[in-house]
């Protein structure tokens, strides 16, 4: 009877538990995958901002360059993009992104919005800044045997996709220009070979991503502050020239 007994419990747990089971497998075979979706943002540990370059107009936006040795024929111009070069090998590319990247079903794998808001809640779906800070917060630890269902399918998708979405796995940090919040992924004093930047906003977003040559010298999060602390939507031409350039201070 006893024996019998502790059979029909075991059956019943094994039914009640299988789905937590197979997600919880699942994420610990994702975090050997990915390990970096263990990471979530913390404060920047500086906050000072280098000396810098000059300031730069292009695609609506006015900031600082990090460095001054700008290489300006070696910049090149698209509708949505800038780069720049500069002389010690180091490299600036700033993006314009579009709004709801995230929440509109463009980088999304729920398409119809109202399931997606039955996933991940009201609140993650009402920007791609809410939707990415819950995204990058998520935790394998949070997915358990004893997590509720819904709960199970909402962390183990942003897992996933968090997988996908950061690749830096040195760092990632909360960030915020004069006008937009954000999140920069990579910690400059690891030495990664980019650091990026990412600004949101209702309109467009922007990200800048740092790039650095092995052998050249390095970024600091100074010179990463004084672009994205300088950042300012202006208007110009068409958004695709400089508007201007002025030396810096």
């Amino acid at each position: 009877m006893i024996t019998g007994a502790l059979v029909i419990v075991l059956a019943a747990c094994l039914r009640f538990f299988a789905f937590q089971t197979m997600m919880v497998s699942e994420i610990n075979g994702l975090v050997r995958r990915a390990p970096w979706i263990k990471m979530t943002p913390h404060s920047l540990p500086d906050t000072s901002l280098a000396a810098g370059g000059p300031t730069v107009d292009y695609l609506g936006l006015q900031f600082d360059l990090p460095w001054s040795d700008l290489k300006p024929e070696l910049t090149k111009v698209t509708d949505h993009r800038v780069v720049f070069m500069f002389d010690s090998g180091r490299s600036l590319m700033v993006t314009r992104v579009p709004p709801d990247e995230y929440t509109d079903g463009h980088l999304f794998p729920i398409k119809r919005r109202e399931d997606a808001m039955l996933v991940f809640g009201e609140d993650a779906m009402k920007s791609d800044y809410a939707f990415v800070r819950q995204m990058l917060e998520a935790r394998p630890s949070d997915v358990t045997l004893f997590s509720r269902r819904s709960a199970l399918v909402r962390t183990t998708t942003l897992l996933t996709l968090k997988a996908l979405a950061v690749r830096e796995p040195s760092g990632n940090f909360y960030v915020r220009s004069r006008e937009m919040p954000g999140f920069q992924y990579g910690d400059p004093q690891a030495r990664p070979h980019y650091v990026a930047a990412h600004l949101f906003a209702s309109d467009a977003g922007t990200e800048f991503v740092f790039f650095q040559s092995q052998n050249g010298p390095g970024i600091s999060q100074g010179e990463i502050n004084r672009v994205v602390q300088t950042l300012k939507r202006v208007d110009n031409a068409g958004g695709k020239q400089a508007a201007n350039i002025k030396p810096a201070d």
